[in-house]
């Protein structure tokens, strides 16, 4: 068992229960306890030499506790804090100290004797040996006789592992075994390493086809619209920023355009929005320029020439994605353009679909 110490507020704890009014009168301990923060809501404590009775609350404001019979060689003062209703923050043990009159933080579980008993994993053992620390290092202790119960003087069990080899030959030691001790259960237990959870990356880009029908005054120059986009994610907190290329090309539907291609750019923010575990919703909003590219005879007059014109759009778009796996992302969008000219605005509705994958 290991318990994790939050500095800030076991220092907290300490000097409260160092500043306390402490004295013994007829076996009865005070103490003042009070919360580190003002936004506890609950404070519980118990005493014992572990904490294996029930709790008893007191309020969050704090309160001057009466121990009696409470014996400071043996035994300790356990304290647990709560910033929410549902969770209990980590647990702190006290000792107290009837020279100096004082409390001290002290380690829990405390270093002592342990005794264990290994059983052979396959076949005649004929010798095994053990060390015990944080991991593994050259100092063994080899013993040959295995059936027999061994003992450790100083143990943490709330720090340190039993590492443990056998040997059927005398010779080659076999594979290396890893043991915990519960100090509360009095049990030992092969301790298996929990997997490193992957942290989420917050960069990713997307490869994606879109198509597009245009609206209003636009109709009046395509018929539609195909083309692809390259788009690069950055996470922003529970944000989404991107910035995105996009080239798309239709059949004009102008007699006086040959042919026309556009080139897009622009930047904007998504909101992720987890409906399962791999299904999620990002409403999207861009804003960025379209430049356009012609064949074209604007003036009407019987000859084609290219032609450059920039228009300013807005881009929304509602994605709706699919986790295949840590990396690879499927979605499909409805996408709509908002594109302004100078005395008039165009509008492109459709849909885009591809994959993201995260770096």
């Amino acid at each position: 068992m290991r318990i994790r110490v939050r500095s800030l507020l076991c220092t907290g704890l300490l000097l409260l229960l160092s500043m306390a009014y402490a004295f013994a009168s007829a076996s009865i301990l005070k103490v003042q306890i009070s919360p580190v923060t003002a936004s506890i809501q609950k404070i519980r404590f118990q005493t014992g030499t572990i904490p294996d009775k029930g709790w008893k609350s007191i309020p969050s404001s704090g309160s001057l506790l009466q121990l009696e019979d409470f014996d400071g060689e043996t035994e300790f003062l356990f304290v647990q804090q709560a910033e929410t209703e549902g969770a209990w923050g980590d647990l702190y043990a006290y000792q107290y100290d009837n020279t100096k009159k004082a409390w001290s933080l002290v380690a829990f579980p405390p270093k002592g004797p342990v005794r264990f008993h290994i059983k052979a994993s396959s076949g005649p053992v004929q010798m095994l040996r053990y060390q015990h620390g944080s991991e593994p290092g050259r100092s063994w202790v080899v013993s040959d006789d295995p059936a027999s119960a061994l003992l450790i003087e100083e143990f943490d069990s709330a720090n340190e592992f039993l590492f443990v080899q056998q040997t059927e030959n005398n010779d080659d030691w076999g594979t290396m075994f890893t043991y915990q001790y519960d100090y509360l259960q009095k049990s030992w237990s092969l301790y298996t390493p929990k997997p490193e959870s992957r942290h989420p990356s917050n960069q990713s880009f997307d490869v994606k086809a879109y198509g597009l029908v245009p609206s209003g005054c636009s109709s009046d120059f395509y018929s539609y619209l195909l083309g692809g986009a390259f788009q690069a994610n950055i996470s922003l907190g529970k944000l989404l920023g991107y910035t995105s290329l996009t080239f798309s090309k239709g059949p004009p539907k102008s007699d006086w355009v040959k042919s026309q291609q556009a080139l897009g750019m622009a930047v904007g923010i998504g909101y992720p929005l987890p409906l399962s575990e791999k299904v999620g919703l990002i409403p999207e909003l861009g804003y960025g320029v379209i430049f356009h590219f012609l064949d074209a005879d604007s003036d009407k007059d019987g000859t084609y020439g290219f032609e450059f014109f920039v228009d300013q759009q807005i881009r929304l778009a509602l994605y709706i994605t699919y986790e295949m796996s840590q990396r690879y992302t499927l979605f499909i969008a409805p996408l709509g353009v908002l594109f302004f000219e100078k005395s008039d605005f165009g509008l492109m509705y459709g849909c885009q679909a591809g994959l993201r994958i995260t770096l």
